[in-house]
């Protein structure tokens, strides 16, 4: 049974990936859903069965059991001939459902994905933080590897990575790259960060920052003079500066603000739109600190009510959404559509 549902999974994740869709669901009662370009669709296969995706869980991960599930630790990276994907495990009204992100075999450049100059600048610094910032399925983790692959192929780094699964396998070019996955490498975020700094790094990648010693030892590694790039949720750069500084108690909250002040170096903000032309393409909040900035940040202020226009490399949403309309890039309905959701 195991062996027929696992080939039974593998055919569905090929028939995905030949659609060219980002995502595989399988949920009893529905037939396998895919989503191409951020739009769901049923495909034509019968609706599955509670029994069957309980037999493709098990084929997965034979050892997943109900609590672990329940639990949402139940996370699988799993390789198919040169598809990559991760499964994700859970429960809903008792029944296992299961969701599968393909991951492209290759990262796409900073050219295909027109990262902004603000943040490819703030890439070549030497030290600090800069934030990958935005909503699930805002294409944030494509853009923050692609970044991390932007240093590999460019400059001459020793790049560590904590990531919780790996998403892309990076090869090395330029730069030397040593990928860690939690629960593999590391028991923690902390651990593994711990362990590094003794391994000579230049570049820290973060794939997600979950807890305060998570976001409390990131802020000291650049303070002490490594270039960490990590993703967090957050609708927005000033969000995510937010998110950052209201995470640290009241009696701490005035010194780590001015550190995060000092070591910041960029904070961007994906949202994918529909083209025009099919397909889909990132607008872009950046915010590029200056001193001015800095100030705001150290003192819980508002980062957008300034005496000076904003520093070259900053975006605002609203007005990339409206170039990309005028430009003819999204249409004007896409436009006032993500407008009113800015």
């Amino acid at each position: 049974m195991s062996n027929t549902s696992f080939s039974d999974f593998e055919n569905l994740i090929m028939m995905a990936h030949s659609r060219g869709a980002s995502d595989l669901h399988l949920i009893p009662g529905e037939p396998p859903v895919i989503r191409i370009d951020g739009v769901l669709e049923r495909t034509d296969n019968a609706p599955l069965t509670a029994n069957q995706t309980k037999a493709i869980a098990s084929a997965i991960v034979p050892e997943a059991d109900s609590e672990k599930i329940a639990q949402g630790e139940v996370i699988k990276s799993i390789t198919i001939g040169e598809i990559a994907a991760r499964a994700g495990i859970g429960l809903v009204s008792g029944e296992i459902t299961i969701s599968t992100r393909l991951i492209p075999t290759s990262v796409p450049s900073a050219e295909m994905l027109g990262l902004p100059e603000g943040l490819l600048k703030a890439a070549e610094s030497s030290k600090g933080l800069i934030i990958i910032s935005g909503r699930v399925g805002s294409g944030k983790s494509t853009i923050a590897y692609s970044l991390i692959d932007y240093i590999n192929t460019n400059m001459n780094k020793n790049i560590h990575t904590f990531e919780e699964p790996i998403m892309y396998r990076l090869t090395p070019k330029k730069s030397l790259v040593q990928q860690r996955e939690m629960g593999i490498d590391m028991p923690t975020t902390v651990s593994g960060l711990k362990q590094s700094l003794y391994m000579d790094p230049d570049v820290i990648f973060l794939s997600g920052v979950k807890t305060l010693d998570d976001i409390g030892t990131s802020l000291t590694i650049a303070e002490n003079g490594h270039l960490v790039i990590m993703i967090m949720h957050a609708d927005s750069p000033e969000s995510a500066i937010k998110r950052i500084s209201d995470v640290f108690p009241e009696q701490t909250r005035v010194f780590n603000r001015k550190i995060l002040a000092s070591v910041l170096r960029c904070v961007a903000s994906p949202r994918l739109l529909p083209k025009t032309t099919g397909r889909r393409v990132a607008a872009f909040g950046v915010l590029v600190p200056d001193d001015e900035m800095r100030t705001a940040i150290a003192e819980g202020g508002d980062l957008l009510s300034r005496r000076n226009p904003l520093p070259d490399g900053c975006l605002i949403m609203r007005d990339e959404i409206k170039r990309m309309a005028d430009e003819g890039i999204i249409t004007a309905e896409t436009a006032e559509n993500y407008l009113a959701d800015c």
